[in-house]
């Protein structure tokens, strides 16, 4: 069957021209657009140059273009004496960035998908390019607390192992870079209620006592203190109580989790802080 042109059609058109209305632009789809492959390409290859316009920032505090999640750094350098300082890479809106970005020095800085740890930097007044080995910002870490990354004193032999051995693909396994086409596990028809099932009780004392009461990101061992052990779900869901969900903390430690600032306002907080703010 052959379809109406209702476009060539006079008696449509009169009709619309009578109600006044406009014919409305055609549709384009965003997701063709932002996931060009070229785009994708240049991301995980030279990098792409940052306008403050384009970039987001999640709600996770990592960094997205285009419906890409990236990382940024800079990549044009300068040479003092014959050698230059390599930039690190940037993962979330840290102190750092947001310092460069009140400064007005955002332009610098380029977004970048790849997940190899090696990056193209040009030295400027050398005129020339090459594929260098960058490290992580600490700030990052800090502002993601990646793994139990903090700058407290007493985890500096901690806070270093975790700097040394991270990895970029590790990183992405947990965020993602294709941020469009990721499809939510559930809908509202058949999606859980997000709390703890009846059992949680005895799932989490078997998991705290396993660990022998010690927190798995700063070691503080609260086996006489066990008021103070938690059991943290990394991917925020409470009916998720699977063993690789699952990390026993102390509550310093959970309360400095991604979206679990409001834990620092409980008064057991202060109480843990009173007791062990310095062996942390």
């Amino acid at each position: 069957m052959k379809l109406i042109n209702f476009l060539a059609d006079s008696l449509f058109n009169g009709l619309r021209f009578d109600m006044k209305a406009p014919l409305i632009e055609a549709f384009v789809s965003r997701k063709s657009s932002f996931l060009d492959p070229d785009f994708i390409q240049r991301l995980g290859r030279e990098g792409i140059d940052l306008d403050l316009g384009d970039i987001k920032v999640e709600s996770d505090g990592t960094l997205s273009v285009k419906g890409r999640r990236v990382i940024a750094y800079i990549r044009d350098v300068s040479s003092y004496g014959g050698s230059y300082e390599l930039p690190r890479y940037h993962l979330s809106y840290c102190r750092t960035l947001d310092s460069m970005h009140r400064k007005n020095r955002w332009q610098r800085y380029v977004a970048a998908s790849r997940d190899d740890g090696f990056f193209v930097i040009n030295v400027v007044d050398q005129r020339r390019s090459s594929t260098e080995k960058l490290m992580v910002c600490q700030n990052c870490l800090d502002h993601m607390r990646w793994n139990g990354f903090s700058y407290q004193p007493a985890l500096s032999a901690l806070r270093e192992r975790i700097r040394r051995e991270f990895s970029l693909k590790a990183f992405f396994e947990i965020y993602p870079k294709d941020l469009i086409s990721i499809d939510p596990h559930y809908n509202s028809d058949n999606a859980p209620l997000n709390d703890y099932p009846d059992n949680w009780g005895p799932i989490s004392e078997a998991l705290k006592r396993e660990k022998n009461y010690q927190c798995e990101d700063c070691s503080l061992n609260l086996s006489h203190d066990k008021y103070f052990v938690h059991v943290h779900h990394l991917d925020g869901q409470k009916n998720n109580v699977s063993c690789e969900n699952l990390k026993v903390l102390c509550l310093g430690c959970h309360a400095d989790q991604p979206m679990h600032s409001h834990m620092k306002a409980l008064r057991t907080y202060e109480e843990f802080l009173s007791k062990y703010a310095v062996k942390r």
